[in-house]
């Protein structure tokens, strides 16, 4: 499989990951394992809700820095569990992030 996916269980934990996911550098079984936007999405798939959107967008700390991923669900799950399909979001270069407006501020910080 060249797509990221992980398999999450009905209580929202990470059950199982492919290689593609294992291969990421921002280990995102990890990253999106403990996060409670994903596991709320996890849950309400699992339970068998209908939801407006499966996508959802995580920044979180990882070795690199923070890793912003785009997370795309199944709309039921599969034999009991949820498939999380997940990529690195590309950040627009018209909306920079405010570190990178804070490094090219020429006025000094009292920070």
């Amino acid at each position: 499989m060249a797509s990221p996916l992980l398999l999450f269980g009905a209580d929202g934990h990470v059950v199982f990951t492919n290689q593609a996911a294992k291969a990421m550098r921002c280990r995102p079984a990890l990253l999106l394992g403990s996060d409670p936007h994903v596991k709320a999405l996890v849950r309400d798939v699992a339970a068998g809700r209908t939801l407006p959107s499966l996508e959802l967008r995580v920044e979180a700390l990882s070795d690199d820095g923070i890793a912003r991923l785009v997370c795309r669900s199944a709309p039921r799950p599969v034999a009991g569990l949820v498939p999380v399909s997940v990529a690195v979001a590309e950040v627009d270069a018209l909306d920079p992030s405010p570190g990178a407006a804070a490094e090219t501020d020429p006025r000094l910080s009292m920070q």
